[in-house]
């Protein structure tokens, strides 16, 4: 690991205390490293962004969503099948807390972070954190852009789970989309999960992201022996 990640992994204990996560959780998602020589097949897992690519953006004026802050982390529920790993996870975000008169006031600001999150009784796990990473992010307080991230070394066994979208620091708050252009771009509706700083709970709204997957396999033992050779 080059000594620019190895930070990166030294910060995130902290930034997940502000979540009520402890260390323990990231390093769980540290030693799920997927076995080498799986077989794979992608697929998408949810998409409720419709016609929105890659290279969508709106601005932050007509555009309504889910508020994201410190004490409020927000994403869609989705179901795995098979075991899998997520290779990309995009959202229509913006970050910025407060604009007045079209000026933001949101200085140096830091990229949303995804996390996953099992789901316990319909809604978000409000302790245990499996995986979480940085999305991209356009720095652009006044555009709400498609951001990506993907966790494609963390394997993820069959079952429910959430994303949710969260600031990496206090000070940071957004939003994850739900319309745009005063209602002519509109989500998909699904089954959204909330964690607060009291616990958690499920909705039903309209958010824009999409979750695509590549579906891993535990390797037959004699394949195991023979790659051991």
């Amino acid at each position: 690991m080059d000594q620019a990640a190895l930070s990166s992994v030294e910060q995130w204990p902290h930034r997940l205390e502000r979540a009520g996560v402890g260390a323990a959780a990231l390093l769980v998602a540290l030693s799920l490293v997927p076995s080498a020589g799986v077989q794979a097949q992608v697929y998408t897992v949810l998409d409720t962004a419709g016609a929105a690519t890659p290279a969508t953006t709106f601005s932050v004026a007509g555009s309504a969503g889910q508020v994201l802050g410190s004490a409020q982390f927000v994403g869609p529920q989705f179901t795995l099948t098979r075991r899998s790993v997520l290779t990309k996870i995009e959202a229509l975000v913006n970050n910025c807390a407060v604009i007045i008169a079209g000026i933001p006031q949101c200085p140096n600001t830091l990229p949303l972070v995804v996390q996953i999150r099992r789901s316990i009784n319909g809604a978000p796990d409000p302790r245990l954190l499996i995986a979480a990473t940085p999305l991209t992010h356009d720095n652009d307080p006044l555009t709400v852009s498609m951001e990506n991230a993907a966790l494609d070394d963390v394997p993820l066994e069959p079952g429910t789970y959430f994303a949710l979208f969260a600031p990496q620091q206090d000070s940071d708050a957004g939003l994850l989309l739900s319309n745009a252009n005063g209602g002519t771009y509109q989500a998909g509706m699904t089954t959204i999960g909330v964690v607060t700083s009291t616990g958690s709970f499920a909705d039903t709204n309209f958010v824009a992201v999409r979750i695509v997957a590549k579906n891993v396999h535990h390797l037959k033992k004699r394949d195991r022996d023979h790659e051991g050779r």
